[in-house]
């Protein structure tokens, strides 16, 4: 019997090699030999693929899929985009040093942290903060915004 790390590995590596699924937005999780899938994919026919790629995994007893099909006219940002965008946006800012600042999204909800920035590697003032805040409030799909950068 596989444990489910195994049965979870089987999956992720099934998903790749089936050419018909876009596995970089799907998610794979096993418990007692039920597979969860989520994410999006951008068809139908990518989401029965990927589903159909799992069953045939030895070891899968269940499924539970929670893929959304998500089409290219949609304008709906998801929540790995907004992160990737405002992580981004971070990276290119000058008064932002890179990695200093954590970026959280769900449901739209942008949470920021961090305790260190600039004037030897902690924020000196709430400049830097109120800059960190509005470059992740520029992101589209962001819905609330909570602010923990700790000023130190």
């Amino acid at each position: 019997m596989k444990t489910d790390i195994q049965v979870q590995k089987d999956v992720m590596a099934e998903l790749e090699w089936e050419p018909r699924v876009d596995h970089a937005n799907i998610g794979v999780a096993a418990k007692d030999s039920v597979v969860t899938l989520s994410g999006f994919v951008s068809n139908y026919a990518s989401k029965l693929a990927a589903e159909k790629a799992t069953r045939r995994v030895n070891g899968v007893h269940g499924i539970a899929e929670e893929i959304e099909v998500r089409f290219a006219t949609d304008t709906k940002t998801t929540d790995p985009e907004i992160a990737k965008r405002i992580a981004d946006m971070f990276d290119w800012s000058v008064t932002i040093p890179n990695g200093k600042i954590s970026v959280k999204v769900e449901h739209g909800w942008v949470m920021l942290s961090g305790d260190t920035v600039k004037l030897y590697g902690k924020f000196h003032s709430g400049y830097e903060r109120r800059i960190a805040e509005r470059t992740a409030w520029a992101a589209p799909g962001v819905n609330r915004l909570e602010d923990n950068i700790m000023i130190i």
